[in-house]
């Protein structure tokens, strides 16, 4: 520190000062921008020390150049043509200070207050950018932030000079200086942290490619767009062969360079997406459509990839379906393009299969299924069926499975396989889902009532359960039922549901349970399997799909998932179910993994509700 003035100099008035604090703390204490308030912090420590010129900078660091300042706020242009210029440039454009082995640098480095009375001899007045206005006076004040120096206050030609009384007196501003760096950091922090977020739901963090909703996004701008012009829009989906043999040594580059090769095959307007796994989606407009088209992404996917000790030899296989001869909404394309890539599949591997919109029989056939269920709710032919859950820790009957019947008139008692799948995408998903979540409280009432303490688990469907009107409609279901009744109540959804829409599925699931509502992720393990799940899909429970159990015992790969999906549900504080538990072994071999329930028909098979309660009744005497 430089030599001070060794005559009385004025000090800061206590009024003014004080009045400058407390604005300095309303500053903190209201959501004003960062720029007013530094502009405002900085004109109140210019007014108190009567400086015509200051800065406020905040000290950051990079691994290049190490520390440097970039300017918050800067007093107004001073009088010197040079300068004025200058500082116009640095109040449009920002400055940064990376040479700070000068003046300015001092204070940071030596950690306290720098003051220089006569900087026409003072050497450390170097560094400054060209037209920079001369300085007489300075003071140079450190911001801290706990034991980090994360700002500087300069302020500069007060007629009286600077002491160290003075920035004594500056202290509480030179805190709040601090803070509202803190402050602003922790803003511009959590912008970038949101922008990641944003970009890792709708680009593919490998290939960077649009997936997730800006997948969904895109589609339907392809299609609005093709509806305007009367364009064809050919939806492809292709998926690697024999990609699972390759994934664990060169998985990661034969996406990057598939994606790479998709975007050079096609023109700039089409578009190339990530799907899940190894699929992608391509869109082709019109002109640069057709089998020559398809014929040629297939040929770009197959050139061989050489690397440094192999050469990999790649084919794909691709489903297309072709808007609007297939009139449906983007996700029922994705749909049906992917059935056409499951028989493309079935084909061979290098084949491409276009879906066929023109099968009159399977829509006549969905039709009449259709209209059937509307006239079998009219005359009650629906019932639900429900199979026992056992708790392996008790061995006692925890609930049960509803199951939705069909008492058909001419064919007999119908599963659900025979008729669920006309439903999807169309309004009888939601009319099947409220019926089964209405019986099912109605059996829950009937268990209150006879002092019963089963569980029903129900199962929704992605359509439904993703759907606007699902959670005012289960609202409607539950009002005046108690709080315990409704844990009772489990809602099972398939693991692809949160494929479909990660975010609207994991509200609605917290809407559930904010209901009070236990809700169950059904089939886990088939095909879209993801540590996401675990971590950010709110679930209390697994349950584990039954091909996995089933084939346990004799294949060591499914035993492996089985383990692996209770390990982690532990892990996760998740209860874990096994459904499909055919034989006494399996039944064993699930208890000792620390299996939380089981069902299939080991236990008991799907019953009308009283003989469903006299097996149970039954069951508990065996014990």
């Amino acid at each position: 520190m430089e030599g001070r003035l060794t005559t009385d100099q004025p000090s800061i008035d206590p009024t003014t000062l004080v009045q400058s604090i407390c604005r300095a703390q309303e500053l903190l204490l209201t959501p004003t921008d960062c720029q007013s308030a530094y502009d405002t912090l900085l004109n109140s420590i210019l007014s108190l020390t009567h400086s015509p010129m200051g800065f406020i900078g905040s000290v950051s660091h990079d691994a290049m150049d190490g520390s440097f300042i970039k300017l918050m706020a800067l007093s107004d242009e001073p009088r010197c043509p040079q300068g004025a210029a200058l500082f116009k440039r640095i109040q449009r454009k920002g400055m940064i200070f990376r040479r700070l082995d000068n003046l300015l640098g001092a204070a940071i480095s030596e950690r306290q207050v720098v003051i220089s009375q006569n900087l026409a001899n003072d050497t450390r007045i170097r560094g400054f950018p060209k037209g920079h206005p001369s300085l007489s006076t300075y003071m140079g004040i450190p911001v801290f932030s706990g034991e980090s120096v994360i700002g500087l206050i300069g302020l500069a030609n007060r007629p009286e000079g600077y002491t160290q009384e003075l920035a004594e007196e500056l202290k509480p501003l030179s805190q709040a200086a601090g803070m509202l760096i803190d402050r602003h950091r922790l803003k511009i922090e959590k912008a970038r942290n949101e922008r990641r977020v944003e970009r890792a739901r709708n680009y593919d963090a490998l290939t960077c490619l649009p997936s997730g909703p800006m997948l969904t996004k895109r589609l339907m701008r392809e299609v609005h767009e093709a509806d305007r012009t009367g364009c064809s829009l050919s939806v492809c989906i292709i998926d690697v062969d024999g990609f699972k043999r390759i994934n664990d040594r060169f998985g990661d580059e034969v996406l990057k360079t598939i994606a790479l090769r998709l975007k050079n095959a096609i023109r700039p307007r089409d578009l190339v997406a990530k799907l899940r796994g190894d699929e992608f989606l391509v869109t082709l407009r019109d002109a640069n459509a057709g089998p020559s088209a398809y014929r040629r992404l297939l040929s770009a996917i197959a050139e061989p990839i050489a690397g440094p000790s192999t050469t990999l030899a790649l084919s794909a296989s691709m489903g297309v379906t072709v808007y609007p001869l297939d009139q449906s909404d983007p996700d029922i394309l994705l749909r049906h393009a992917s059935l056409a890539l499951y028989r493309a599949k079935e084909s061979g591997a290098g084949q491409f299969v276009t879906f066929d919109i023109d099968d009159h029989e399977a829509r006549r056939e969905q039709r009449r299924i259709l209209e059937s269920i509307d006239k079998g709710f009219k005359r009650s032919q629906f019932e639900l069926f429900y199979q026992p859950r056992i708790n392996f820790r008790t061995g006692a009957v925890d609930g049960f499975e509803g199951l939705i019947r069909w008492n058909h008139p001419e064919h007999g008692l119908l599963l659900p396989g025979d008729f669920l799948e006309a439903t999807e995408s169309t309004k009888y998903e939601s009319v099947l889902g409220n019926f089964v979540i209405r019986t099912a409280l109605t059996a829950l009432r009937q268990f209150e009532a006879d002092d019963q303490h089963y569980t029903i688990s129900i199962n929704i469907s992605p359509h439904h359960f993703l759907a606007d009107d699902f959670i005012p409609a289960l609202q409607a279901h539950l009002r005046g039922v108690s709080t315990q009744l409704r844990r009772r109540l489990v809602l099972e959804v398939l693991e692809s549901t949160a494929i479909e829409d990660v975010s609207t599925a994991t509200h609605t699931v917290e809407a559930c349970q904010a209901m009070g509502v236990t809700v169950s992720l059904d089939d886990f393990g088939t095909g879209f399997s993801s540590l996401t799940y675990f971590r950010d899909l709110p679930v209390d429970e697994i349950k584990i799909d039954k091909s996995f159990v089933m084939g346990m015992l004799e294949n060591p790969g499914d035993r492996a998932i089985v383990e692996s999906i209770v390990s982690l549900s532990k892990r996760f504080n998740r209860r874990v179910v096994a459904e499909g538990i055919e034989t006494k072994a399996l039944a064993q071999a699930l208890r000792k993994l620390n299996c939380d329930f089981g069902q299939g028909y080991y236990f008991g098979a799907p019953l009308p509700l009283e003989e469903a309660l006299v097996w149970a009744g039954e069951f508990s005497n065996r014990r």
